[in-house]
């Protein structure tokens, strides 16, 4: 019977060990034995912080171990973590600021995140972390990094270890930080995902592979200090951006000669690749040609014709310009129909024989001709206000001539509705109903924007404003000289109330219904967007077909843009392509542009305009129809700001208030076809359209003052 006893004793007894994580250093041990709900050291699988050693034992057994999903032993002179592969429901371990030199994580299948920097580490075992998606192992010793099996790895950290070479493709990362390594080469081909990235002072750096079918984001800070980089291959639609961010770490580093790094969209392949031809417009602003000194000129319509064919990009707000050829012969030349002041040389006919990924650099220098100050201005508005809100404006001025320019920027609007709550750069006077911001020292070439932001009443306040209501607001441009063309120098514009709006929209600045008179000059367009997701938008993508029938597609004139984009025009077919803006949730964007109509249209002609935006790979989003008729308006007392139409979107009924006597009204469809007529014979009437189908339509309202055209919408 003793000796059953004792078998059974010492069963236990070994049972119990095995029980027992074998834990040798006491630092270790000891953070983890001193875990509780108060010291914030460890997490149960509910996310609550609580005590490791369950029984109180003074050991942690297999059982307890199993139970921490959440560990943090950070700075606590910690050199061996033996024992941490028994803790294999963990999925988030941190132990940064230790004195380890070694780390074998290897069968923690399920450990999401492992932060492991500022140790010493020589060695790094991650086998069958098949769950790892961040990794923070920088400043550290280390000399590799396997990356095998860990498919679900999304963001490395390795910065500031003594790496030579990694191998990216087990992964495909969205963010490497692999700054102060010994790299000198670096392959991101495999990396479709990739977002941003660091190669900072890689000193042994040399080649670099972005070709990967994905724009990153630069911020000028990924090369810095890789003094001996000499390749970047990399995908045509990113070529100006990293062009750009090597030109700026360039001006840092007065050793480094951008012209010692080889740009290549070939990556040493074989068969057939596509040329580029690339460049930068600057202003000789001090008369001896041009240099890096120079200031860049931005939105400069850039023409390439090749065999008979012709598209146009325009340069960023860098001065920046790149288009892909093919074989042939390419005659590539600024457009300055725009800015009649300047002049700039011949550029030679480029030949391309093959196709072999050949860069061809092709520079711009533009030169004043005479003395021509001028002065412009517009305006970026949304589509329509509600009552209640607040409205942003943009007050953009841009100095066309050749001069320097002083002065200042004049806002009129409805003081009584309208109240200012923020302006940006700061205002130089205000009173109600009128801004106004000095400006010195504009630039040749220079855009500056003015960020105003206006409170709507309510249909409650005792200057109420109400759905359908019409406001006027018009911006004016002074300078200390004798404008060129002082027509430029004011727009006026006007907007509706209205119930809601869609924040991707398009609007004509004009409005709805112009004056006959101007036919063939410019109409104003603002394309807005706001990404309405819940992740940052890392490309936005506007597509904007012009009608070419009612459009002068040769006159138009990009005016600025919220953000760095890349405006193409081909065919009848205008692009803007923001790159990298990583534009956050509920943030917004705008680009404005200019473009004349065809002198050929009549009255009662109608050009329509509507532009298709992406976020992402996100499904298109259709932007608002923005119609304008051009109208006889006869006397200037009868216009938009005597008459009022409402509900407008409206279900059936509309109604017509005018302070003129209006004759009658006539529908019709956008295409011009006469749809129904209405006798009014007073101020005041009521259409019916119920009958219609939803969409959009033109109500021409006749008085004997003129005639007035506005857009309704039937619900």
């Amino acid at each position: 019977m003793k000796q059953k006893l004792l078998v059974i004793l010492l069963f236990i007894s070994a049972f119990t060990s095995a029980q027992i994580v074998n834990i040798p250093d006491v630092n270790f041990k000891s953070r983890l034995l001193r875990s509780s709900a108060t010291s914030h050291s460890a997490k149960d699988i509910n996310g609550n912080y609580f005590a490791i050693d369950a029984n109180a034992d003074g050991e942690i057994q297999e059982t307890e171990a199993l139970a921490v999903y959440w560990l943090n032993i950070n700075t606590g002179s910690i050199s061996n973590l033996q024992g941490i592969s028994s803790f294999l429901n963990l999925t988030y371990l941190s132990c940064y600021g230790n004195n380890l030199t070694t780390l074998n994580v290897s069968g923690l299948s399920n450990l999401v995140t492992l932060n492991v920097y500022d140790n010493s580490l020589t060695s790094l075992v991650l086998n069958g972390c098949s769950s790892l998606t961040n990794l923070n192992c920088y400043e550290n010793n280390l000399t590799t990094i396997d990356l095998t099996g860990l498919g679900r790895l999304r963001y490395l950290a390795c910065r500031n270890n003594r790496l030579t070479a990694i191998d990216l493709t087990p992964v495909n990362l969205i963010g490497f930080n692999g700054s102060d390594n010994l790299f000198t080469t670096m392959d991101f081909s495999t990396q479709t995902n990739l977002v941003g990235f660091s190669l900072y002072d890689n000193i042994n750096l040399t080649t670099v592979n972005l070709k990967n079918g994905r724009v990153q984001y630069f911020n000028s800070e990924e090369f810095g200090g890789c003094t001996n980089l000499t390749s970047i291959c990399l995908d045509a639609d990113e070529y100006d951006v990293v062009y750009n961010s090597i030109i700026i770490i360039n001006s840092w580093y007065p050793n480094w000669n951008i012209e010692n790094i080889e740009f290549s969209t070939t990556c040493g392949e074989t068969g057939d690749h596509d040329n580029m031809i690339t460049g930068i417009a600057r202003f000789d602003f001090d008369g001896n040609g041009c240099d890096y000194a120079d200031p860049i000129r931005p939105f400069v319509k850039v023409n390439s014709v090749h065999e008979g064919n012709t598209s146009s990009i325009w340069t960023t707000d860098t001065g920046y310009y790149s288009f892909i050829a093919q074989t042939g012969n390419y005659a590539i030349s600024p457009e300055l129909t725009d800015a009649p002041y300047f002049t700039t040389s011949e550029s030679p006919v480029i030949t391309f024989n093959e196709l072999d990924g050949t860069i061809v650099t092709r520079d711009f220098c533009i030169t004043a001709d005479g003395i021509h100050p001028d002065l412009e201005v517009t305006a970026s508005a949304n589509n329509g206000i509600t009552a209640g809100s607040n409205q942003r404006y943009y007050l953009t001025y841009k100095n066309k001539g050749n001069q320097i320019l002083s002065g200042n920027i004049m806002l009129e609007y409805n003081g009584d509705a309208l109240t200012l709550t923020n302006v940006s750069p700061n205002y130089t006077t205000n009173v109600p109903g009128l801004l106004t911001c000095n400006f010195t020292n504009l630039q040749p070439f220079e855009t500056r924007t003015i960020a105003v932001t206006l409170r709507v009443n309510t249909p409650t306040s005792p200057f109420p404003v109400n759905i359908g209501d019409v406001l006027s607001f018009s911006v004016t441009g002074n300078n200390n000289q004798q404008d060129e063309t002082p027509e430029n120098n004011r727009v006026d514009f006007y907007q509706t109330v209205r119930y809601s709006q869609d924040p991707n929209n398009i609007v004509c600045l004009e409005g709805e219904t112009v004056s006959v008179d101007k036919i063939g000059e410019y109409l104003h367009y603002t394309i807005n967007f706001e990404n309405i997701g819940t992740a940052a938008a890392g490309f936005v993508v506007i597509t904007n077909e012009l009608d070419d029938t009612k459009y002068n597609l040769q006159s138009l004139q990009i005016l600025n843009s919220s953000n760095t984009m890349v405006a193409t025009l081909t065919g009848n077919v205008l692009t803007f392509r923001f790159a990298n803006i990583y534009l956050a949730p509920f943030a917004l964007g705008y680009v404005t542009y200019k473009i004349k109509t065809l002198e050929t249209l009549t009255a009662n002609d109608v050009v329509t305009n509507q532009a298709s935006i992406v976020f992402d790979e996100n499904e298109p989003l259709i932007t608002n129809e923005a119609i304008t008729a051009f109208a006889v308006l006869g006397r200037d007392d009868f216009g938009a700001d005597t008459l009022n139409i409402y509900p407008n979107p409206t279900t059936g009924l509309l109604k017509i208030q005018s302070k003129l006597t209006v004759n009658k009204t006539e529908l019709y469809d956008v295409q011009g076809r006469l749809l129904q007529t209405n006798v009014v014979n007073g101020t005041d009437g009521v259409v019916d359209i119920s009958s219609k189908p939803k969409g959009i339509y033109l109500l021409k309202v006749i008085s004997d003052r003129g005639t007035v055209t506005k857009k309704v919408i039937k619900n």
